[in-house]
């Protein structure tokens, strides 16, 4: 089976979003909990404002 560059692609980029996703729906109660108690913003997913490109 042949498999299009296009769609492999596609593949790789939803299981991305899905790990991220799960990943979220992993920290959203932990970030909730310390806002709560601290008043301050959690950093639990501040990876999700990191800039690829920019890293270095």
């Amino acid at each position: 089976m042949h498999i299009e560059p296009s769609h492999s692609k596609e593949k790789a980029l939803q299981m991305v979003h899905g790990a991220a996703v799960a990943e979220l729906k992993r920290v959203a109660p932990l970030m909730l909990q310390e806002w709560s108690e601290t008043k301050k913003a959690p950093r639990h997913a501040d990876w999700l404002h990191v800039d690829p490109d920019k890293q270095g």
